[in-house]
């Protein structure tokens, strides 16, 4: 089971709330730092330890994705960082998910459904705000 969840940083309460609570309504869209939740059952790929600017990591995303299906593979890297995100298909449905030293094949149709999910979730949420 895969769990992808997205993070803002709220910069008055000094705390980060999970994308769609009340807590974020406030914020302002040139004040989003945040980092994306990547869970594979128990393993965690993506955390805390790659925050960033959040727009920056959902727009990269957006792209990588639609690299990912026109060629089976693709990469982004962490803006200021020699961080690289890479997903390369290694048969069929299976995936290799690999950010710095964390990699971890997954079954390719449910991350990418819940990588375009969230990633939806991420932009309309984003054109609520004022």
């Amino acid at each position: 089971m895969i769990e992808i969840n997205t993070f803002i940083y709220h910069i008055v309460k000094k705390d980060f709330f999970e994308l769609g609570t009340h807590e974020l309504n406030e914020l302002k869209p040139f004040e989003l730092e945040g980092y994306i939740s990547l869970h594979y059952y128990e393993h965690e790929l993506m955390g805390i330890y790659y925050y960033d600017n959040i727009i920056y990591l959902w727009t990269h995303i957006s792209a990588m994705l639609e690299q990912y299906n026109m060629e089976k593979v693709a990469n982004m890297w962490f803006p200021d960082t020699p961080l690289q995100l890479i997903l390369k298909n290694v048969g069929t449905n299976r995936m290799l998910f690999c950010i710095g030293d964390n990699q971890k094949v997954l079954p390719e149709e449910e991350c990418l459904a819940a990588l375009h999910a969230e990633c939806n979730a991420f932009f309309t949420w984003l054109k609520k705000l004022k």
